[in-house]
């Protein structure tokens, strides 16, 4: 009887996974060259319903190939220059075109975004009013950590103007930018990818109108590519300090965020992996801490509000509630897009705020909509084919959307006078040509993405597929969950490193044809001279 191989079976397991991740990104890239989702930008009103409209395939395809070539020329002028300084370069210029958009845009706060920022300003004057039944937290409890960190940075500048956090957003982002650079450094340790890699992430436009978004979302973001780091890191050198910073980093991640539980579940799946391979109990001992932790800090924000408080709170709306939000019948936005008739607050609320009444209500209804969609296989395909194409591909990943004025826009003298630039670009010629810009960009890194991952296929280890494992929880995740084409940004920019590689690849590919053709003239050409 043979042993059982370890490493071959890994190496299976990654392999067919790495089919399935091809398969999706071929299936996004294509379904981006063929349509586009959009929202109808009209800057002075609430609009967040999905369209869709065909595209001009042919323009796509040239598009996109003159954007590689243009890449391929960047490659060659910055060749001789040293990564560090390009890194430099790109960061500055990010940072300084995000302060300018944060100044100009003066994008106003809505819908969560400005709850939360009222509750942090309530909270500095001592009033708790929104933990009270009914109200906003009531409902949503997870937002506390966010909160809670609002308050603090508003306490430290004395000031409540949501600036300050869109200028910290800044540095977040800013971080986590290096972060990508670092983690696809540890990943390839290539430095021709990362000269691609940066010429991509100084294209990263997306990250800069994300900035206004008042929300735990690019804190939280930077914290997880920090803890996906140091991970990767201690599967090199096993070092525990490595495992400290990574636990620390996702479960503050968490607590600001909740949907990073996902690079959680990720960075656990990386560990087990490793350890599966060889046997790590330091890993193990890091997977327990990281869930300890997490449920510690979660329970712990509950307690101290409590305590500030003077009374118990409830756990807030069952998490299964949004899986049934997430797959009831499409009313106002896209499929599984916040609903305005089967929401999670008015179930939670229908449900008498009992947590336990409403997780069996939401089982039950659950229950019946997946028997129609097994009744009617079709209407189910069309149902998660809008979801998933509504999710990922909307160019700007709804990033330009966020920054429109919308009802604020009867501030005209204050806000958008003479702005012609912004007008246009929120809902007029400009708007046109960044959102062509956008699509182009995103068919790039789900193609080259899937690319690298085709031409690697046959030396694909654990390392270089984390970030995938991570990008695949993201896409499963709001399939089965609430979905918005904002929530996909975290998870997008991890394909950033693996579609350098893949530019990188076909380049080489084209250049050693090349190379191989002159070869073969000038030894012709020899022959005939010698001759």
């Amino acid at each position: 009887m043979k042993k059982f191989n370890r490493e071959k079976f890994i190496k299976r397991c990654i392999q067919i996974f790495a089919i399935v991740v091809v398969l999706i990104l071929l299936t996004l890239g294509i379904s981006a060259i063929v349509k586009t989702a959009y929202f109808n930008n009209a800057y002075n009103e609430y609009n967040e319903k999905i369209y869709y409209k065909n595209d001009n395939i042919a323009i796509n395809i040239f598009l996109t190939l003159i954007s590689i070539i243009v890449i391929y020329a960047l490659y060659k002028i910055f060749f001789k220059i040293k990564n560090k300084y390009l890194l430099f370069a790109v960061i500055l210029i990010y940072a300084v075109l995000s302060v300018i958009w944060v100044i100009v845009s003066k994008t106003p706060l809505r819908a969560d975004q400005k709850v939360i920022q009222d509750i942090a300003t309530q909270f500095i004057d001592g009033n708790l009013g929104t933990l009270d039944p009914g109200q906003y937290l009531c409902y949503h409890p997870l937002q506390l950590g966010i909160i809670y960190f609002l308050e603090i940075i508003y306490r430290i500048f004395s000031s409540t103007n949501p600036i300050i956090f869109k200028m910290l957003n800044i540095i977040f982002s800013t971080i986590a930018m290096i972060y990508i650079y670092k983690i696809s450094y540890i990943i390839f340790k290539n430095d021709k990818v990362q000269k691609i890699l940066l010429i991509l992430l100084c294209g990263n436009f997306i990250m800069i109108f994300f900035n206004v978004y008042v929300y735990g979302n690019i804190i939280g973001f930077m914290l997880g590519l920090i803890a996906i780091y140091y991970t990767l890191k201690y599967t090199e050198n096993k070092k525990v300090r490595y495992l400290a910073i990574s636990t620390i980093s996702i479960v503050t991640a968490i607590a600001l965020k909740s949907n990073y539980q996902i690079y959680l579940i990720g960075i656990i799946i990386i560990l087990l992996l490793e350890t599966f391979k060889k046997f790590d109990y330091k890993s193990i001992i890091a997977i327990f801490a990281m869930i300890i932790l997490m449920t510690v800090v979660n329970k712990g924000i509950i307690k101290f509000t409590e305590f500030r408080y003077g009374k118990e709170i409830n756990e807030g709306i069952p998490m299964i509630s949004y899986i049934q939000m997430g797959m009831a019948e499409k009313v106002d936005r896209a499929a599984g897009w916040y609903n305005a008739v089967v929401n999670v607050e008015a179930i939670f609320r229908n449900n008498d705020f009992d947590e336990e009444k409403t997780s069996e209500y939401s089982k039950t209804e659950i229950a019946k909509r997946l028997n129609e969609m097994l009744n009617n296989p079709k209407d189910a395909i069309v149902y998660y084919g809008d979801k998933i194409l509504s999710t990922w591909i909307e160019p700007a990943f709804q990033t330009i959307w966020i920054n429109e004025p919308q009802e604020e826009i009867e501030k005209v003298n204050d806000y958008i006078s003479d702005k012609n630039i912004l007008i246009s670009l929120y809902d007029g010629t400009a708007n046109k040509i960044i959102m062509k810009y956008f699509d182009i960009y995103d068919i790039i890194i789900f193609i080259f993405a899937a690319t690298y991952l085709v031409i690697n296929f046959k030396k694909i280890n654990i390392k270089e597929i984390s970030l995938m494992i991570i990008f695949f929880g993201g896409f499963a995740f709001h399939i089965l969950w609430e979905t918005k084409s904002i929530y996909a940004i975290p998870f997008f920019e991890l394909l950033i490193p693996y579609a350098s590689h893949g530019i990188m690849d076909v380049i080489q590919i084209i250049e050693t044809k090349i190379k191989k053709k002159k070869n073969k003239k000038d030894k012709e050409i020899k022959l005939i001279c010698g001759s």
